[in-house]
């Protein structure tokens, strides 16, 4: 796999397996196994591989979707130069953001069987949904009392097809 992972200070934060085996890995780096791959990249078996222009931002979350189409979530302003407001999504070949995203990072990424997606982060907004009681949006707080986590930490529930969901 090599165990050179290049940037500032270069960490990678999460990974996840696709339906084909290849493990994808995310974080703030440059490079990983010497091939340029900007804070997303995938180990086919043999090499690593970037996924275009990589990210602009930070990954911090990444997920694999029951349809195998990745989710990255972050600190992020586009994923291979497509917009995606702190949450992507892609195929393998193109990249798309859901909506119009979120206002803030987004930092736990849970799929589930029926094909959601639960986000968790410090946003206050996802696509013109508020994240608050009420609203679309199902919040729940972390321990406030816990050093780090000085907002409210909110989940949402996505359809499949990225809209908010009741």
């Amino acid at each position: 796999m090599g165990t050179d992972v290049g940037g500032t200070t270069p960490v990678v934060t999460a990974l996840a397996v696709l339906p084909d085996s290849e493990l994808v890995a995310v974080g703030s780096f440059f490079s990983i196994g010497g091939v340029s791959a900007a804070g997303v990249a995938r180990w086919n078996g043999t090499n690593w591989l970037s996924f275009g222009s990589g990210v602009l931002g930070s990954a911090e979350c990444v997920a694999v979707l029951s349809s195998g189409d990745l989710v990255v979530g972050g600190t992020i302003n586009s994923i291979a130069s497509v917009p995606v407001n702190n949450l992507g999504r892609g195929n393998g070949t193109n990249w798309s953001g859901f909506g119009s995203g979120l206002n803030n990072a987004a930092l736990a990424l849970q799929p589930s069987p029926e094909g959601k997606l639960f986000v968790g982060g410090r946003f206050g907004t996802a696509g013109v949904r508020v994240a608050s009681p009420g609203g679309v949006v199902e919040r729940r707080r972390v321990d406030e009392s816990r050093p780090g986590y000085p907002q409210p930490e909110h989940t949402i529930r996505q359809r499949h097809g990225g809209a908010a969901q009741r």
